[in-house]
């Protein structure tokens, strides 16, 4: 990042699957680096009520700072209404989405 001149960076986790895995080892490294990195969860809109659970823990027990979605990867349209359930609780909780 030095080198590229890169004062800060968003990651987030691969996927599509292992969210909950992925959440909490981008916490772990963002927790390394907190002046440099921004963590983004990722969770999988299909999952409903399950995701919504699986950001706010993301957001509020591991210092995520927004959400990651790939709709092209994980293969929904982000006007779908499998989305919407995650985009409601993105909206209350006021964080960006990429």
């Amino acid at each position: 990042m030095n080198e590229g001149r890169v004062d800060k960076a968003v990651i987030f986790g691969a996927g599509p699957y292992l969210f909950p895995q992925f959440n909490k080892m981008i916490a772990e490294t963002v927790n390394k680096y907190p002046d440099r990195l921004i963590g983004f969860a990722r969770v999988d809109p299909y999952e409903g009520e399950k995701a919504v659970d699986e950001l706010a823990h993301a957001v509020k027990d591991l210092g995520m700072k927004g959400l990651k979605l790939h709709p092209l990867f994980q293969g929904f349209r982000i006007d779908s209404p499998v989305v919407h359930t995650v985009l409601e609780e993105v909206r209350k909780m006021d964080i960006p989405v990429l």
